[in-house]
């Protein structure tokens, strides 16, 4: 069995942004292994690979510096034939969940990273738990030769992830923007079929996108979009919620996954110094769990 993974992370999606530059995402790894940050989660699918290779070289000035190695996963699925540091299409992703390209996509991540282990690697946004059968087989190779140390799929669909639990055998998922104040659908089956198989479940997108982040739910995305008038009206009662009780609803929707047992790790998605700093400031201060409870218990 893979070895746990560390409760708080950092997601490198934004990271791997072409107007994200150089220096600014040098700084937040930076910061992130000043903080003692030592979980980072990315795919070759953040910029092209660039997310990648900037993880890549944070890691490498880090361990320079006398630090030590991080926990690194990162995915693979998507075809990456689009000049490196750019941005891809909807219309232009493909697919590839053969054994030849999984393993070539490890190989090349890997190369990226500059490093010799992946410590686990999701298939990233299956279609469906049989599609992956010769996807998980390849991994299962790697990890008999030393290359990977566990396999996940990192999905948004809980269906899909349970199905998937149920035909293969998994050491982690990576459900994003599913165990969130405003949306629990993990709870419905998912913390259940994870226990039951022994795999860690591993959660990203605690904001949903940016409305649980936002000072005005009304301005904020909600999974990658603008917000119904409904999830708007919830997340402005959960913050008036979260007022009452000495909070903001930014803190308690960090708490909200962090502090639950059943979650192996949480996820947090700063693309700069001060705001990886703010989390980790808020995750600092306890909310009381009986506080926590009546957050989201608002209807």
């Amino acid at each position: 069995m893979m070895a746990p993974v560390p409760r708080i992370g950092l997601g490198c999606a934004g990271l791997g942004l072409a107007d994200i530059g150089e220096e600014a995402a040098a700084t937040t790894f930076a910061a992130a292994f000043r903080r003692g940050i030592s979980h980072f989660d990315t795919s070759p699918l953040y910029g092209a690979g660039l997310s990648e290779k900037r993880l890549g070289r944070a890691i490498q000035r880090h361990l320079s510096e006398g630090g030590a190695l991080p926990f690194v996963s990162t995915k693979a699925s998507y075809r990456i034939d689009f000049p490196e540091g750019g941005r891809q299409p909807p219309a232009e992703r493909r697919q590839d969940f053969s054994a030849g390209f999984i393993r070539a996509s490890v190989e090349a991540s890997l190369r990226r990273l500059g490093l010799e282990k992946l410590d686990l690697v999701y298939l990233h946004d299956s279609p469906s738990a049989e599609a992956i059968d010769d996807a998980v087989e390849a991994l299962e190779t790697l990890r008999a030769e030393g290359r990977i140390g566990g396999i996940g799929i990192g999905v948004t669909d809980c269906d899909l992830a349970i199905a998937t639990l149920a035909r293969h055998r998994l050491d982690a998922v990576l459900i994003a923007g599913r165990q969130t104040l405003l949306d629990r659908r993990a709870e419905a089956g998912l913390f259940a079929a994870a226990a039951a198989q022994g795999a860690q479940l591993v959660v990203g997108g605690v904001f949903n996108s940016g409305i649980l982040a936002a000072d005005d739910p009304a301005t904020g995305r909600f999974d990658y979009g603008a917000a119904a008038p409904d999830i708007v009206a919830h997340a402005q009662r959960l913050r008036t919620t979260a007022e009452v009780e000495g909070t903001s609803l930014r803190a308690a929707a960090l708490h909200f996954v962090a502090d639950d047992a059943r979650v192996a790790a949480t996820l947090l998605g700063a693309t700069s110094p001060a705001e990886l700093e703010d989390c980790l400031d808020l995750l600092a201060q306890p909310i009381a769990p009986e506080a926590l409870a009546r957050i989201a218990a608002t209807p």
